[in-house]
């Protein structure tokens, strides 16, 4: 039987003439709307780079010009027209808030085309039912094991659970989605941490309360939408490990997804905080010291002889024997640098990335037991994952094996970004260590570029991309942003000229300065 492939996509002329349907049918039924060359312009860049698969088109777009109805214009008849997800991005919570509540609506009421719209956002913008009912005196908020430590610092004020009480009512009674920012009651920094939880701490679908979960709702509605708005750092999360519940990508396979990078001048800083890795030592060596009795717990709920090829003496052993090199390894920078009492903001960085050599066999031990350790506590994670959903204690041993997880990872990729070996002629890692004010070490590890990142992520994943913003050139150039951000060559970059007439509708004052600002 010969397998059918798909034919490759094109702008072609039915898909054209959406296009120009959707842009006739929008300037005909919005008040007061005026052609703007610049806006044509860009609905013609969109049209390329979206229509066809490894497209890219990078628009300046002076403020003005109309972005979001550029792009929508032509990437919602796209979207439809191809069956697949158009992904808009952006760099702030208040632009996501106009697309969803604003633009998209109007766009799709003016136009009269039908698609599906959801907002994505991470685990803890939602409540977490689980974690109010903790919060209301139902569960405990102790650790799993009698040695352990209480998960936090204090006690819930009667107010703050009377509040937690409210918020769980208003969710479970179908007034509420949930959706922390948009919460009925004010909720105070304390309690947010209490009736939420990160990715570290969630069971997922194996959580006794999954059928009322408010994340799992949301994503639920977040693959079903055929347009979705997100963030910058949800979206670089998501492609970059996959993030995913119950084997189904959180918002979409890269190769189903049709991107707009909005505000895409922060898409770069955003790329290089998510290469970021920092250890500090004193507080990792006392959490990793304390992983012994997890590690017995472990074997004691999956009842097997090794995980992760360790047995439970060899996996305590590594654990004990990370604990015991990140407290040597002070020793090994106080040899190179000691902060001084006088400094404000203590910091000593690697010249080019470069670390003492001194320091390479310490880093090559840590990097191979951190190694091994993660490789436990993956391999203990997925197994005790396999047990009966209504088991509370072995849902909680899985909470605390979650967070140890995503402690141990932490660990993991500060050693690889040191011991990594910088490739001649591309830019170096940077490496520094910096001292906090109770006297604890934090050993720092970032790229200098987005390029590679990006590069891996997104120019070479997604199935097209258009990254638009006001400020993306320099003087009109856009080689500094291509380099910086490794945008291919064959990339359609334009810079639009704003609809307004600066030099006659605007004027520029500089206040008197009392200093140089």
């Amino acid at each position: 039987m010969t397998e059918t492939v798909a034919a490759p996509r094109t702008l072609d002329d039915p898909l054209k003439d959406a296009i120009r349907k959707a842009y006739t049918t929008l300037q005909a039924n919005t008040p007061g709307f005026s052609t703007r060359r610049s806006q044509s312009q860009m609905i013609g860049v969109v049209s390329r780079a979206l229509s066809k698969s490894g497209g890219v088109g990078v628009v300046e777009a002076p403020t003005g010009v109309g972005k979001s109805l550029g792009y929508l214009t032509a990437g919602v008849p796209i979207a439809l027209a191809s069956k697949k997800k158009l992904v808009i991005s952006t760099g702030t919570v208040a632009l996501q808030s106009q697309l969803v509540e604003r633009d998209i609506p109007n766009f799709l009421k003016a136009t009269g085309l039908e698609a599906t719209v959801a907002l994505a956002k991470g685990r803890t913008r939602y409540l977490c039912t689980r974690n109010a009912a903790e919060a209301q005196g139902e569960g405990s908020q102790g650790g799993m094991f009698e040695d352990d430590a209480p998960l936090f610092d204090r006690p819930l004020a009667p107010i703050e659970m009377d509040i937690a009480k409210r918020l769980t009512d208003a969710f479970t009674g179908g007034s509420w989605d949930g959706d922390i920012d948009n919460a009925p009651e004010t909720i105070s920094p304390g309690l947010r941490s209490r009736i939420t939880t990160p990715a570290s701490g969630c069971a997922g679908r194996r959580c006794a309360y999954s059928a009322q979960c408010a994340v799992l709702r949301s994503r639920n509605t977040v693959r079903d939408a055929q347009i979705v708005v997100t963030n910058h750092a949800l979206l670089l999360s998501a492609l970059s490990i996959g993030d995913s519940d119950n084997g189904q990508p959180l918002i979409a396979p890269p190769s189903d997804m049709l991107l707009v990078l909005d505000e895409g001048h922060h898409i770069g800083n955003v790329a290089i905080d998510q290469g970021a890795a920092s250890l500090a030592l004193d507080e990792m060596a006392k959490r990793t010291g304390r992983l012994q009795i997890l590690i017995a717990g472990a074997y004691r709920a999956v009842d097997k002889d090794r995980l992760g090829n360790l047995l439970p003496n060899e996996a305590i052993e590594v654990a004990s024997n990370v604990a015991k090199q990140l407290r040597a390894f002070r020793d090994h920078i106080e040899r190179v640098w000691m902060p001084a009492p006088a400094d404000e903001e203590p910091m000593w960085r690697a010249a080019n990335g470069r670390l003492p050599e001194a320091w390479r066999e310490p880093i090559e031990a840590l990097a191979d037991d951190t190694r091994s350790l993660y490789n436990w506590a993956h391999a203990a994670t997925a197994q005790v994952a396999k047990g009966k959903p209504d088991d509370a204690a072995r849902e909680r041993l899985q909470r605390n094996l979650g967070m140890a997880l995503e402690m141990i990872e932490q660990q993991y990729n500060l050693w690889q970004a040191w011991r990594r070996e910088d490739k001649d002629g591309a830019p170096p890692m940077a490496r520094w260590v910096t001292a906090t004010r109770d006297g604890d070490l934090v050993l720092h590890g970032s790229p200098v570029s987005a390029a590679h990142v990006l590069r891996k992520l997104l120019w070479d994943e997604v199935d097209s991309v258009v990254m638009t913003s006001a400020t993306l050139t320099g003087g009109g150039d856009f080689q500094s942003l291509a380099i910086d951000n490794g945008i291919p060559e064959e990339a359609e970059m334009v810079s639009l000229s704003s609809p307004f007439d600066l030099p006659n509708q605007a004027e520029l004052i500089v206040p008197k300065f009392p200093v140089t600002p």
